[in-house]
């Protein structure tokens, strides 16, 4: 079915590209990433790799379409496929926009969730920083389907944007060799990011209310799935900044996930990077962290490591 719906969507794209020339752009992404273990053990999260180098299960290929329909309305649709799924293609990120104001934007489809600084751009190719991102930090559930509005208000030097949105989510949380699936019906929040030419700060807030948990093995053994008979709640708390100098760069972001589950962890990361030029070369490193904070609540024993 979903090849169906790709081919349908490209037809179209294709039949209305010569009338809409001017307002049609295409953006290729490609990654082909080389990924191995070393010494690999119990307390080190897979997140799926394995321990000989493998040019497969981090690489992605994507196309994006991007519709200026004029009068301030908008439409984009992206088709990825990755080496970790085989390489079977799928339609990601479906939505139309429209300008409210010259202020104000409101986009509605299937959309990224904007967790963290760079959710926004994952898998779309730009605004990449040189390192890659650590995994332990950035794999969290990628997109929604629903609606989002943002307002952006001008303070002096300043940029403040507050963006609110909802609608549901079927997305996954990696966990050390496992992987924990969320589904649910109602997912609402908002993020505020506060920026000037070399500054950023910015904090959001996500609440997935009757959500049905889901774990298993990243390999997808399916005798080792449990599924939690109760629906549970799910809160991700986030906090980043970047200062971007001349020659100098340092980020760092922090991420929450508290769900009410009473043997699944909660999950606590971050990351700090920091980069300076010299002359044409750019120098980087990074550095990140995944907190295990394990709350029994049947026995009200907590683990944190």
């Amino acid at each position: 079915m979903k090849y169906l719906k790709l081919s349908g969507l490209a037809i179209a794209l294709a039949a209305t590209a010569p009338s809409f020339a001017q307002t049609v752009t295409w953006n290729g992404h490609a990654a082909i990433n080389g990924t191995a273990i070393k010494d690999r053990n119990s307390e080190i999260p897979s997140y799926g790799f394995s321990n000989d180098v493998n040019f497969e299960d981090d690489s992605v290929f994507a196309l994006r379409a991007n519709v200026d329909a004029g009068y301030g309305l908008t439409a984009a649709a992206e088709v990825m496929t990755r080496g970790a799924d085989d390489f079977d293609v799928e339609m990601r990120w479906v939505y139309v926009g429209y300008n409210l104001s010259k202020n104000t934007f409101a986009s509605a489809g299937s959309l990224r969730l904007p967790l963290m600084n760079y959710s926004d751009y994952l898998d779309v190719g730009m605004a990449y920083l040189p390192t890659a991102l650590p995994r332990a930090t950035y794999n969290l559930p990628d997109s929604y389907t629903g609606g989002s509005i943002a307002q952006n208000f001008r303070l002096n030097n300043y940029n403040l944007t507050i963006q609110a949105l909802g609608g549901n989510l079927d997305g996954e949380v990696g966990y050390q060799d496992a992987e924990l699936g969320i589904d649910s019906e109602l997912m609402y929040g908002g993020t505020a990011t506060l920026s000037s030419r070399s500054f950023m700060i910015r904090a959001s807030y996500f609440d997935i209310t009757d959500a049905t948990l889901t774990a298993m093995p990243s390999n997808g053994t399916s005798s080792l799935i449990t599924t939690f008979s109760q629906e549970q709640d799910v809160s991700i708390y986030s906090a980043g900044f970047r200062f971007d100098g001349k020659q100098l760069l340092v980020e760092g972001e922090y991420v929450e996930l508290d769900q009410s589950a009473p043997v699944t962890p909660e999950m606590r990361s971050g990351y700090m990077t920091a980069g300076y030029t010299f002359g044409q070369v750019a120098y980087f490193g990074l550095s990140g962290r995944r907190f295990r904070h394990h709350s029994d609540k049947r026995s009200g024993v907590v683990r944190t490591s």
